[in-house]
């Protein structure tokens, strides 16, 4: 399996509500930048926003940032912010 499995799956048990962590105030989706730039434990000391969750998977494209972004809602309900971030590569380039 490739390396980013458990992140993906770790990513899709939440965002459908398998899991018991809490709604998202503040949700970070993109590439591996944003998966390890982006730290949830920062914004949350940070901005007070006291629950950021990161979906972000290395070699993600904006496909995958939508369509993990409309599961979520459909899910979850609406976060009051969404981070995306995506190098130039994959809006021009697939891993």
């Amino acid at each position: 399996m490739d390396g980013e499995y458990s992140y993906y799956r770790e990513g899709k048990d939440y965002r459908m509500g398998k899991t018991d962590i809490p709604d998202a105030d503040v949700l970070i989706l993109g590439d591996s930048r944003a998966k390890s730039a982006i730290l949830p434990e920062l914004l949350d000391e940070l901005g007070g926003s006291h629950n950021a969750v990161s979906l972000a998977q290395g070699g993600s494209t904006s496909v995958e940032a939508y369509y993990a972004l409309t599961e979520y809602i459909a899910n979850r309900g609406v976060p009051k912010k969404v981070f995306l971030s995506e190098s130039a590569y994959h809006f021009t380039s697939f891993d």
